[in-house]
C-alpha cells in the first residue's frame, strides 16, 4: 500500500510539473489543441491510477477493468499528443505500433473520437476527479473531431491554390524561414494566409498532421509535394483532417 501511495504521489507531482510547462507554453503563444490533449491524457492517467487502487482496495473487478482501460487510453494520448513533454525515442516506440494496428489513429478526427469514448469511461466513474477529467478529455475529443472536418475542406482549397510544383516549391522557400529545408506548422499558418485562405488555429494544427507523417514537427519540401499531389489524399479521406 505504501509504495502504491509513492507511485501516486510521484505521478501527481509529475502532472504538476507538466501543467506548469503547459501554462508557459499557453503565455507564450496559442495553447494547441495538441499540447491540450496531452495534458488531458496526463490528467486521466493520474485519476485512473487512483482509481485503480480504490478500485483493488473494494475488490470491484469491473471498475479494475475500466481504470486499465481508460489507464491505457491516456497513455495512448500522451505518446499520441508528447511531443516536447515526452522524450522522441519512447513516442516513435509506441507510435509505430499503434498507427500500424489502428491506423484510424493517424486522424485527427479518428483520435478524436478515441479520446471522446476514453473520457466518457472515466466520467462515468462519477467522482469528482473522474467527472473533470474525463469531461476535458470528451471536450478535446470534441475539438479534435470539429478541427479534423472542418479542416478537410479547407485542405482541399489550399491544394487548389498551389497550381503548379513551380508555385509550391516557391512557397515553401518563401516560408522556411530559417532556411533548413523544413517548415513548422507556424510557417503553414502564415503560408496559408499569404494564399488568403482562413484557417483558425485547430486548423491549421490539424492541417498540419495531414503533412507531417512522421509527426516530428516539422514538414519537408517532399511532404509538402507528396501531400499536394494527391499522394496523400486516400489518408485524408480516412479523416486524417
Amino acid at each position: 500500500a505504501a509504495a502504491a501511495t509513492a507511485s501516486a504521489f510521484a505521478a501527481a507531482q509529475y502532472a504538476s510539473q507538466t501543467a506548469s510547462r503547459v501554462r508557459t507554453m499557453a503565455q507564450e503563444g496559442p495553447l494547441s489543441m495538441r499540447a491540450l490533449a496531452f495534458l488531458s491524457g496526463l490528467a486521466m492517467a493520474v485519476a485512473s491510477a487512483l482509481d485503480f487502487l480504490n478500485s483493488v482496495l473494494r475488490f470491484s473487478v469491473g471498475r479494475v477493468a475500466v481504470s486499465v482501460f481508460v489507464f491505457s487510453a491516456s497513455v495512448v494520448m500522451m505518446a499520441l499528443e508528447g511531443r516536447g513533454f515526452v522524450p522522441q525515442f519512447l513516442i516513435r516506440k509506441i507510435q509505430g505500433p499503434l498507427y500500424e494496428n489502428a491506423k484510424f489513429l493517424r486522424g485527427v478526427s479518428g483520435r478524436g473520437a478515441f479520446y471522446f469514448f476514453a473520457g466518457l469511461l472515466q466520467f462515468l466513474h462519477w467522482s469528482f476527479l473522474n467527472v473533470i477529467s474525463g469531461g476535458v478529455a470528451m471536450f478535446v475529443g470534441s475539438l479534435f473531431v470539429a478541427a479534423g472536418r472542418s479542416a478537410g475542406p479547407k485542405l482541399g482549397a489550399l491544394r487548389a491554390a498551389v497550381t503548379d510544383e513551380g508555385q509550391l516549391r516557391s512557397l515553401f522557400a518563401q516560408h522556411d524561414t530559417d532556411g533548413d529545408g523544413f517548415i513548422t506548422a507556424e510557417d503553414l499558418e502564415r503560408l496559408v494566409g499569404t494564399l488568403e485562405l482562413e484557417f483558425n488555429r485547430n486548423e491549421c494544427v490539424a492541417a498540419f498532421a495531414a503533412m507531417d507523417g512522421d509527426d516530428d514537427g516539422k514538414v519537408s519540401l517532399e511532404d509538402f509535394r507528396v501531400w499536394w499531389s494527391g499522394a496523400e489524399v486516400g489518408v485524408v479521406d480516412q479523416t486524417m483532417v
